[in-house]
């Protein structure tokens, strides 16, 4: 009942301000209209149901009550090109600082997209990869691409809005985790890993889906999704990598148990994609596939920051370098994008 109520809030609510309908009205007063009706009404119920999602990963929650909550996140997103009386207030490069007073239609857009790396960081944090599943598996249409494209809801289907000069993570951390949500999260530092971890695992599906991974799952991709997008550029690459250790130990261990494990299956937008390289007949090199993926990672974040960043030895620890190693000695190479 509750989800209902905030849905009230969140899609049904923008009838307050006719913002279904067309035709022109004085700008200025709009505007405020608008501007009245996010604060008042728009943002405060897509808080609520942030904390619900939220309070639902720290308790354990069902994963049926979980994907209400997704379901109202996808929802609200999807509901975007209908605000009319919003399209006006878009701009494809809306600055920062403009972020409280933006009303377009991105701004709604952006709020769901928040909201999914929000939860999809904290369960992350808390190492309930399902929770992350639901999230990665929200495929929704790109708004403002030129043409009709799909893309995960976590790999940012926006091309318009807000300019971000520092990152998504530095974004979502200045105005909504340390404003609304530190509780969950903690300090800078304590969002930062999960935050990195999470632009990790995307990095890892657009590492498959655009052909960097080999011929194979690209054919796959091509032949079956032709109408999704997985090109993506990681905002961990401002950070130092060595956050993100955990989850690529933990997909190291799940490499080395088949790849069948639930580990593909949790942190995949398509579990095809990681099959179609990780079976048949040299099962055995499975291992090999993180160890490529690590020193791609390493070498495009060289590319993207070499004036922060070189290419530092051991930062994998003691599980992973080994594997790096051996990987080198065998003479195999990957290629930055």
């Amino acid at each position: 009942m509750l989800i209902e109520l905030l849905r009230d809030l969140i899609i049904e609510g923008w009838n307050l301000v006719d913002a279904y309908s067309p035709g022109a009205l004085d700008a200025e007063k709009l505007h405020s209209q608008l501007n009245d009706h996010k604060n008042t009404q728009f943002l405060p119920a897509f808080r609520r149901l942030t904390e619900i999602g939220l309070l639902l990963i720290k308790h354990r929650a069902e994963d049926e009550w979980f994907e209400q909550v997704g379901d109202l996140v996808e929802g609200s997103f999807l509901n975007t090109p209908r605000l009319l009386r919003l399209a006006p207030f878009d701009n494809r490069n809306e600055p920062a600082k403009d972020f409280d007073k933006y009303v377009g239609q991105g701004m709604v857009a952006l709020e769901s997209m928040l909201t999914a790396r929000t939860l999809a960081a904290y369960a992350i944090k808390r190492k309930l990869y399902q929770f992350v599943s639901t999230l990665l598996k929200v495929v929704v249409p790109i708004i403002g691409a030129y043409k009709e494209l799909k893309q995960s809801l976590l790999l940012w289907p926006l091309r318009l809005g807000i300019l971000m000069p520092e990152g998504v993570i530095s974004f979502c951390w200045n105005n909504r985790i340390s404003t609304s949500y530190k509780s969950f999260f903690g300090n800078w530092k304590d969002f930062l890993r999960p935050a990195c971890q999470l632009e990790f695992i995307l990095e890892i599906n657009s590492y498959l889906g655009v052909g960097e991974a080999g011929p194979k799952p690209k054919a796959w991709f091509d032949k079956y999704r032709p109408d999704m997008v997985f090109n993506y550029v990681p905002d961990h690459l401002r950070y130092e990598l060595s956050v993100c250790r955990p989850v690529a130990e933990e997909i190291y261990e799940a490499l080395k148990r088949g790849p069948d494990d639930w580990t593909f299956v949790f942190l995949s937008i398509e579990k095809s994609l990681f099959d179609v390289v990780l079976k048949g007949e040299n099962e055995s090199q499975n291992p090999f596939f993180i160890a490529k993926f690590l020193k791609y990672l390493q070498k495009y974040q060289a590319q993207q920051f070499p004036l922060r960043f070189y290419l530092q030895p051991g930062i994998w620890g003691n599980k992973l370098t080994p594997l790096l190693a051996q990987l080198d000695a065998a003479g195999q190479q990957t290629k930055p994008s």
